[in-house]
């Protein structure tokens, strides 16, 4: 039987890695992190390392010759064209990668599915290894409540992020499935069941 890759996407504060935990105890699936990945090439020896030092210099490097992630994003963040050129010089190695693990993973016998995380995965290529995609919904409020609990952020730090993210909207016109995650642990292990089905 074909091991399907699930794209799970989502916006900040939906608790996407809830799901993720789900899957991956309950149904054998094992998880991939596009964010993870992109921080591993970036570790010195690494294939987007030499090109972003390169690039931009050393002047984010710290004591120990690391990237320093937040530097560089206060760097590029605040210039669209340095933005750019950091995407261009790491997005495709990001997806060689991605897809080196998936053919891993779906060669291990222990795995069912591949279970692709990546907020931005309807808008990038990533989106055709996935043989479907779920969207991760939750309400704002659920959302928000979430985010300052867990990362100790600001309501108003919070609906700022929100906002510059895909819209709910853009999500459902792409989603194949829709996980509501705004009650409990237990409400989306059932729809996870009915999907899974």
């Amino acid at each position: 039987m074909k091991k399907k890759v699930i794209g799970i996407t989502g916006g900040i504060g939906c608790g996407k890695s809830a799901v993720m935990s789900l899957l991956e105890e309950k149904y054998q699936g094992a998880v991939l992190l596009t964010d993870q990945i992109g921080h591993d090439l970036m570790e010195p020896g690494g294939k987007n390392y030499e090109g972003i030092v390169a690039h931009f210099g050393t002047d984010f490097l710290d004591e120990t010759k690391h990237i320093d992630r937040k530097k560089l994003g206060n760097l590029v963040f605040q210039d669209p064209e340095k933005l750019e050129q950091l995407n261009q010089l790491t997005h495709p190695n990001i997806l060689k990668e991605t897809k080196r693990r998936i053919e891993q993973l779906k060669a291990n016998p222990d795995v069912s599915m591949v279970c692709l995380e990546s907020a931005l995965l309807l808008d990038t290529p990533l989106c055709e290894f996935c043989d479907e995609i779920w969207f991760i919904y939750a309400d704002q409020d659920t959302r928000v409540a979430r985010l300052m609990e867990g990362r100790n952020y600001t309501r108003e730090y919070c609906l700022t992020v929100m906002e510059k993210q895909l819209s709910e909207k853009h999500f459902l016109e792409k989603a194949d499935f829709v996980i509501d995650n705004s009650g409990s642990l237990e409400q989306t292990e059932e729809q996870l069941k009915k999907i899974i089905r």
